[in-house]
């Protein structure tokens, strides 16, 4: 995330000033919350491996910028990665069916 001054800092900076009670990351959260999720979503959610929610803290904060700064970085680098005809005949510019009831997408979209 970049860097940014007024309302949206001192909002971070309020919200990193608030206490932390890691117990409200504990257990499985309320079965209110869970009523209408698929059979796969909660078989991916009982493995062991699946993320489990964590209090908020400062390296979590940094973990996740760290992986949003990753992202951008590795998007930023295959911009351009095909030049001339390769990127002429690429899969995402050839121009797809409008399927019944839809309408084409255009440039100014």
């Amino acid at each position: 995330q970049a860097e940014s001054f007024g309302p949206a800092s001192l909002l971070r900076k309020l919200k990193a000033d608030l206490p932390q009670f890691p117990w409200l990351a504990e257990g499985a959260g309320s079965e209110h919350n869970k009523v209408d999720m698929p059979d796969g979503v909660r078989a991916v959610l009982a493995q062991p491996e699946a993320p489990k929610r964590i209090a908020e803290n400062p390296e979590r904060t940094a973990r996740i910028r760290g992986r949003a700064e990753q992202a951008a970085s590795d998007a930023a680098a295959l911009r351009g990665m095909l030049l001339g005809e390769e990127d002429a005949q690429a899969w995402w510019r050839t121009p797809r069916e409008t399927p019944p009831g839809g309408r084409a997408v255009t440039k100014d979209d």
